[in-house]
């Protein structure tokens, strides 16, 4: 092999060495990045971390709203097993775009249910946390079910009933002015009781359904000062003068 050769060799290696090098950087960059997913909305862009979904499931984006569709939040208890609780916490990051500020957040979650036994029963309950990105603000409201759970089927009737709650936060406040970016806590809790000295078939079951939770952002566009309006009135006075005399 010639000096030129061995040196072409030498440059193509370094080469490949460079070009794998770069592809390891690349998926090891997108594999320590892969949790962190951000969907951009009408005005807001949400950003969660995939891993820590647990039973929410993957969130969808409509509008300004994150809809959650869960298929096994479920709390269950049978033949006298006590309380059964189910709990889960997502955080979601928000940005709003540039020109819009962050006014109100609600949240709207709906399930079904079903009693067996004059002691079974059933609840819902969460809050939903809104604080800024310094931690020096926060908005709370409890997640509260819209009526009582209270229709009871004779055993081995499993017809479902419909149960939906809700939760809001306002952010309309001067101290929330200038925010652009929140963190967003959904604490969701629910729990089933069958007592454990009742008798027959005991069953307390309640599941949180595919319309999930929807939190709904309202956005209003900042006004622009009137400082800025005078100051753009005054430009426009000043090149129609300019615009008369260069005529004159």
């Amino acid at each position: 092999m010639t000096t030129t050769q061995i040196f072409n060799a030498s440059r193509i290696n370094r080469a490949i060495n460079v070009s794998l090098t770069c592809l390891l950087l690349t998926f090891g960059f997108s594999a320590a990045n892969a949790a962190s997913v951000t969907e951009c909305g009408d005005t807001i862009c949400f950003t969660w971390d995939d891993t820590e979904l647990s039973i929410f499931g993957t969130p969808s984006i409509v509008g300004d709203k994150i809809i959650f569709d869960p298929t096994t939040f479920v709390a269950n208890s049978l033949n006298g097993d006590g309380v059964v609780t189910t709990n889960a916490t997502v955080n979601i990051t928000l940005d709003v775009m540039e020109g819009y500020a962050f006014d109100s957040m609600s949240l709207d979650e709906a399930g079904d249910y079903f009693l067996w036994g004059s002691m079974s029963a059933v609840s819902v309950g969460g809050q939903l946390r809104v604080r800024d990105a310094a931690a020096t603000m926060l908005a709370i409201d409890s997640i509260t079910a819209s009526g009582p759970f209270n229709i009871f089927n004779t055993p081995f009737d499993l017809t479902p009933h419909n149960w939906d709650a809700a939760a809001s936060v306002s952010l309309a406040g001067n101290e929330w002015n200038g925010v652009t970016q929140v963190v967003m806590k959904i604490e969701n809790i629910l729990s089933a009781y069958t007592d454990p000295t009742d008798t027959g078939p005991l069953q307390a079951f309640i599941e949180k359904k595919e319309v999930g939770i929807e939190v709904d952002i309202v956005t209003t566009v900042i006004p622009v000062p009137a400082a800025v309006w005078l100051f753009g009135s005054g430009l426009l006075g000043l090149v129609g003068i300019a615009r008369r005399r260069k005529t004159a």
